[in-house]
This record gives C-alpha cells, structure tokens and sequence, in this order.
C-alpha cells in the first residue's frame, strides 16, 4: 500500500520547510560563531600589543636599575632630579611660587 498523493506531497513540503529552518538556524549559528570568533581574535590582537609594550617597557626599567646600580653619574642625576638632593658647595635659589 503506498500513501495518497495528497500526503506524500504535503510530507514533502513539510521535509522541505524543515529543511530549510535547519540551513537557517545553521546560518545562523555560523554567523554568530564568525563574528565572536572575529571579536576574540580583536582581542587576541589587543593582548598581544599590550603584552609587547609591557616586554619593552619592563626591558628598559631592567635596563634604568641596571644604570642605577653601575653607574654613580645615573644614580647622581635621579637622586637631583627626583628627590631634590643638592651637593654641599651647591648654591639653592627658591623662587616663588606662580
């Protein structure tokens, strides 16, 4: 026994409409996995550059301490630049303030 044409074609239209809700929600979801994927790899890019710049900025601290520590003339200049120190023959002139 074969079923009526009336309900193979109507089980045909339904088969087809699933269908096409399935490539829908698959679109869908396909659409939605590129763009977090794309906003992940934005990230990813921002972290990197961040994490470079903190390579670079730690290498020259690592370098500054490493003047500081040999070098009297490095460790002299922050001391006068920084914390205001003076030599004893050094003559201070305080001017008001603006």
């Amino acid at each position: 026994m074969s079923a009526s044409p009336e309900r193979s074609g109507s089980f045909r239209s339904l088969l087809a409409v699933a269908a096409a809700v399935m490539v829908v929600a698959l679109g869908v979801a396909a659409a939605r996995s590129y763009r977090e994927l794309k906003e992940i790899r934005k990230r990813e890019t921002t972290l990197i550059e961040g994490l470079k710049e903190s390579r670079e900025r730690s290498e020259e601290m690592r370098e500054e301490i490493d003047l500081v520590l040999t070098d009297p003339a490095t460790l002299e200049r922050l001391a006068r630049e920084d914390l205001g120190l003076v030599r004893p023959q050094d003559v201070v002139v305080l001017l008001p303030p603006d």
